[in-house]
């Protein structure tokens, strides 16, 4: 009865056989039924949908605490690169520059809960009993030897903080009876 539709031999970190099949069935299966799926990103911090509605949460704002962040330490290092080290002026910038990475460090952790709590609360509203997670694990590895991407979009990339948006999902999730799933992209 099952007679493959296309055969198709890929490489994928290892060389994988990809079958497709037509598989007749009596039911009729309803796409997003209860489940939701997010997507992560660097500009869009999470889309989230459940097949017929979708969310966007913009992380623009995160992004912008992040690149000042990275603006004012690299100032605050040139002016340390000036001075002996270990000098009174030299601690004096180094206790502004862990001030600043401090303040940055809290600013994200705030943001990355609010940007999970939408995205629960949009869950909760949609009644999805599960949400499922792409997997972007990895997605920095050799960015700089294969020269996939400047300076600045390695930069980017090093510091998106997808893992701790995920662990905040399955946490908050846990909390309302939403089940979690991890799926590679």
């Amino acid at each position: 009865d099952c007679q493959p539709n296309t055969v198709e031999l890929i490489w994928r970190n290892g060389y994988w056989l990809s079958i497709t099949l037509d598989i007749p069935s009596d039911k009729e299966q309803v796409l997003g039924f209860n489940t939701a799926a997010v997507d992560m990103g660097e500009i869009h911090a999470i889309t989230i949908t459940d097949g017929r509605e979708a969310l966007v949460i913009s992380g623009r704002e995160l992004r912008s605490v992040k690149r000042r962040r990275n603006k004012r330490v690299a100032q605050l290092q040139r002016l340390q690169a000036r001075c002996k080290k270990n000098s009174r002026k030299w601690q004096r910038l180094q206790a502004v520059k862990s001030k600043v990475i401090a303040e940055c460090h809290r600013r994200t952790r705030d943001l990355n809960h609010k940007i999970t709590r939408i995205a629960v609360d949009w869950c909760k509203l949609h009644n999805s009993e599960k949400l499922v997670i792409g997997d972007v694990t990895g997605i920095s590895k050799n960015t700089k030897n294969e020269k996939r991407l400047n300076k600045q979009n390695r930069q980017k990339v090093s510091q998106w903080s997808f893992y701790q948006q995920r662990q905040y999902l399955d946490y908050k999730c846990e909390e309302v009876g939403i089940g979690t799933e991890l799926e590679p992209e």
